[in-house]
């Protein structure tokens, strides 16, 4: 217990380290708001005292956004791939920041493609080139749209396909080796061919000589304006970490208080701190998925009984084969809800691991599957005990009425 209790002060004394040596302090990013904010509102003014027109100003900074959009999302792709594969499920501390940042990326796909469609208007109205940001607005719009997409088609599929195997496994762990590279890798040479066209084909007609010194009071306002979204995230990830640090403090206080046990400890610690790791998920996981199965099992090995029963019972050979194609009616609906609520969990789990598991863990996660699909075997083995019985039954059944 004492060893938990200093493990805890030492989480609490890193992220406040952490904060501090990295010198982005919530009040300093909140600092950094207010600054940006004023000095745009400063390039606001300079713009309005050169006279520059709203077409020029509006066209140039929708070009920035895009070409910096494009060069973020190449950053972060090279961060990634130069990154090693470490991967853990959010914990329910950085749920809220999952939440905010979903939120978040799609305003602002909304935002750009309102952006780059006024734009598409500005520059036909003005006779310059206007496709590059028919492009871009393409680009944001089908970002929006495919999530929803792929949610419909994996819903679609589950209904449709209720054999659904955690034996998809071996499939699914060389799909995930690849996936993450090829993802990225995409995503990079997307963000490469972005920056080139945005370069390429920008309207280069909109830098008017008699604007130069305005030139650069735009283009860096821009740039405090794309800085400004990218502040946003930075100050929610840091009220995460503040928080985390708050529930390290309530969990040392309920420790003392409520005199918590060390697994329930290191469950909250897993939990709501650290988050699972896909083989620890994939273990709660396994837990239901037995659960369902063992109900299962012990619904056939009822049924098993119940032909034995009606066998036995002293009624005529006719009620006899009506209660057992009844039963055997019966049977099959049960089979096919369970067939069901067993694909629906392996559905989720695919899709899980496939986001989530790294290469190295799918050795252990094998030996879940495996496990899982053992304790399946036995009701395939039950299912086939009945339907053989049954045939004894009725064959006895007609042999009797001959």
């Amino acid at each position: 217990m004492e060893k938990l209790l200093n493990y805890i002060n030492v989480l609490s004394e890193r992220n406040i380290k952490r904060q501090s040596s990295s010198g982005f302090t919530l009040w300093a990013l909140l600092a950094f708001v207010v600054y940006l904010t004023s000095d745009i509102g400063a390039g606001i003014f300079s713009i309005i005292k050169f006279r520059v027109q709203y077409n020029y100003v509006y066209l140039l900074i929708a070009g920035e956004f895009n070409f910096l959009y494009w060069f973020m999302l190449g950053s972060i792709s090279v961060v990634y791939l130069l990154s090693p594969e470490t991967k853990r499920a959010f914990s329910s501390l950085e749920l809220f920041y999952r939440v905010v940042y979903n939120i978040f990326i799609y305003t602002i796909y909304m935002l750009f493609i309102f952006i780059n469609i006024n734009a598409v208007y500005i520059a036909y109205h003005d006779r310059l080139n206007y496709w590059i940001y028919i492009v871009n607005a393409g680009f944001f719009t089908s970002n929006i749209i495919i999530s929803p997409i792929k949610k419909i088609k994996h819903f679609l599929a589950l209904r449709s396909n209720k054999k659904l195997s955690l034996v998809d496994i071996d499939e699914l762990e060389i799909k995930s080796k690849a996936l993450n590279v090829t993802y990225f890798i995409t995503t990079l040479l997307f963000s490469i061919s972005g920056m080139v066209l945005m370069v390429l084909f920008f309207n280069i007609d909109i830098f008017d000589t008699k604007y130069l010194d305005a030139n650069n009071i735009i283009i860096k306002m821009g740039a405090e304006i794309f800085l400004l979204f990218v502040l946003i995230m930075f100050i929610v990830k840091r009220m995460v970490e503040i928080n985390k640090i708050s529930w390290l403090e309530k969990l040392e206080k309920d420790i003392y208080i409520y005199n918590l046990s060390e697994e329930e400890i290191k469950s909250r610690l897993e939990k709501d701190y650290f988050g699972s790791t896909p083989l620890g998920w994939l273990n709660m996981k396994k837990n239901d998925i037995l659960k369902i199965q063992e109900e299962w099992f012990n619904y056939l090995n009822a049924c098993l009984d119940k032909l034995s029963n009606i066998d036995s019972e002293p009624i005529s050979v006719s009620d006899k084969k009506d209660k057992f194609n009844l039963l055997s009616n019966d049977i099959n609906k049960y089979n096919e809800l369970m067939r069901y609520k067993s694909a629906k969990i392996y559905s989720v789990i695919l899709s899980y691991l496939k986001r989530n598991a790294t290469s190295e863990e799918f050795g252990d996660i094998k030996k879940i599957t495996t496990e899982i699909l053992t304790d399946k075997d036995r009701i395939k083995r039950k299912s086939d005990e009945i339907y053989n019985l049954r045939l004894k039954y009725m064959d006895g059944l007609s042999n009797k009425t001959t």
